[in-house]
């Protein structure tokens, strides 16, 4: 017949006799074999659709994706942009920085130069004026930090009273700000400093920082 009917009836007198058990409408397979993928959909269980034009079941909602790749791309680049801070800067100082400044003061890593890639700032949301200035350098770039000067590291610009600057600066975790004015600014060694002093430091920046004019 042309519907396959009588095909799909001799599949169900034949596969059995081979060993192929039919566990659900249009499947068969030897026991132990079945498809998870198939069961797991016909018994309404949860799946997550990846790629342009996936479906997936979550919390009793179907959705299904952008089936264009542009559209589809575009869409995980915004989710990105919203959800998650670039991966440039490793260590655990730098991460803990951004974290706290997006929690607190709601302030997310922006890479605002496309030739300087290893280079981020975070503002205040509401003056847009800079609190702090993430870079990867190399250590011959800070002035009297020792140690290989083509080994990098990671720092935070970070603003801080014009009169606390010469006392702090020691050539070993706090040095003269790269590429900042010199006389409000300090560069911290992410990695060199305690927590709780960095983000004391990250909470006088941001005041510092010159805030929206009522």
């Amino acid at each position: 017949l042309p519907d396959g009917y009588a095909q799909y009836r001799w599949a169900q007198w034949y596969l059995p006799r081979r060993g192929y058990v039919q566990y659900e409408i249009a499947n068969f397979a030897r026991a132990g074999r079945e498809s998870r993928h198939n069961l797991n959909y016909w018994r309404e269980g949860e799946y997550l659709g990846i790629g342009p034009g996936a479906a997936s079941f979550i919390g009793g909602a179907r959705t299904k994706n952008y089936g264009v790749l542009r559209e589809y791309a575009a869409a995980l680049a915004d989710i990105a942009d919203r959800c998650f801070v670039p991966a440039v800067f490793s260590g655990a100082g730098a991460a803990l920085a951004a974290e706290y400044m997006r929690g607190k003061y709601g302030s997310k890593l922006e890479f605002l130069w496309a030739d300087t890639p290893d280079c981020a700032i975070c503002r205040r949301g509401d003056s847009k004026k800079w609190y702090a200035v993430f870079m990867v350098v190399k250590r011959g770039k800070l002035k009297g930090c020792a140690g290989d000067p083509e080994a990098e590291v990671e720092i935070i610009n970070l603003r801080l009273p014009p009169e606390e600057l010469p006392e702090l600066v020691d050539g070993e975790n706090f040095f003269p700000a790269y590429h900042m004015n010199k006389k409000n600014w300090v560069s911290v060694r992410a990695d060199g400093v305690p927590e709780r002093l960095l983000l004391r430091m990250i909470d006088v920046s941001y005041a510092l920082a010159p805030a929206k004019r009522r």
